[in-house]
């Protein structure tokens, strides 16, 4: 066995861990590039949805506004629905002495035997 043998027996494996060296080099750098695309997508779908949650936010805030002001709303037509019940008891009220006051009277008309005068007839009636 010369040199050259020799040298042609280490040239395979040396070139071998070299060719394996390299691939593993690039497959970790494709691996890398790879990840660092799906990073950049990930990262460009969370800014939009960051914008998005923003103008959620910005509706719900406009929306609980919206809602206070109809419980306001609400609160004040409970109130005057309240009070115009009161007036319609207190009318009813009145409509109840006017007929006692009513019927009181047409007992002390009829007792004093005034009759009821009978209604004009329009011109033109028969």
């Amino acid at each position: 066995m010369d040199i050259t043998t020799i040298i042609g027996y280490l040239i395979t494996p040396v070139t071998g861990a070299i060719g394996w060296f390299a691939g593993t080099r690039q497959r970790r750098n494709t691996a890398v590039q790879s990840l660092q695309e799906t990073i950049g997508m990930l990262s460009a779908t969370i800014q939009e949805d960051n914008a998005k949650i923003v103008n959620m936010l910005g509706d719900l805030q406009s929306l609980r506004a919206e809602n206070a002001d109809l419980k306001n709303e609400i609160k004040a037509v409970r109130m005057e629905n309240a009070e115009l019940k009161a007036g319609q008891n207190e009318l009813m009220g009145q409509i109840e002495s006017l007929k006692v006051e009513n019927q009181e009277l047409n007992s002390l008309i009829r007792s004093a035997g005034i009759t009821r005068p009978r209604a004009k007839k329009a011109k033109g009636e028969s």
